[in-house]
């Protein structure tokens, strides 16, 4: 016991031998800012990847199902923070667009997405897994247009705590994507 007393106040004391000379160093020695050597700040998500598209056949189908996706990962941890996927089945009258959002969205309040600075459309969220939640909706003639025609698109949706985030996703190669779905 007395062993342990004796390695617990060495311990103590050389904290507050060490501690008290760091302290006093960094009171004398203040370090200047050199702004040359300022970097501005990384952005929290990874640089865009250009919108791939997949093509699949459907099992009874000699047509294809086709589908271009273009996802946001967090440049820290490397998680989906979104994919967005416009798909165009094969004879279907409409265009689709599914919003593959992370967990902790209030899935009553839906998504929106909207081009550039244009009018923001509500796309519903339908469901959840173990990988996030899903919006889903049609692509009407307006928003397609807007989509080739456009530089950003914007996606929003609510936490759970009610803070509403934006996400954006590159519309750079959307038209060329969009051409061989």
């Amino acid at each position: 016991m007395r062993v342990c007393y004796l390695f617990l106040f060495g311990a103590l004391a050389w904290a507050f031998v060490a501690g008290g000379s760091a302290f006093a160093q960094s009171k004398t020695a203040t370090p200047k800012p050199n702004p040359a050597a300022a970097k501005p700040a990384e952005p929290a998500t990874a640089p865009a990847q250009p919108w791939s598209v997949n093509c699949a056949a459907s099992a009874g189908k000699t047509e294809l199902d086709c589908s271009m996706v273009q996802s946001v990962f967090a440049r820290a941890s490397g998680l989906r923070l979104i994919s967005v996927a416009i798909s165009k089945a094969a004879g279907a009258p409409n265009t689709r667009l599914q919003l593959s959002l992370p967990h902790g969205v209030a899935l009553q309040q839906g998504a929106e997405v909207w081009v550039d600075k244009g009018a923001a459309k509500k796309v519903p969220i339908r469901n959840a897994d173990a990988n996030g939640s899903y919006a889903i909706g049609d692509v009407d003639a307006e928003l397609l247009d807007s989509l080739k025609k456009g530089s950003m698109l914007n996606t929003a949706f609510k936490t759970l705590d009610g803070k509403r985030i934006v996400l954006q996703v590159s519309l750079n190669g959307f038209t060329t994507a969009y051409s061989k779905l």
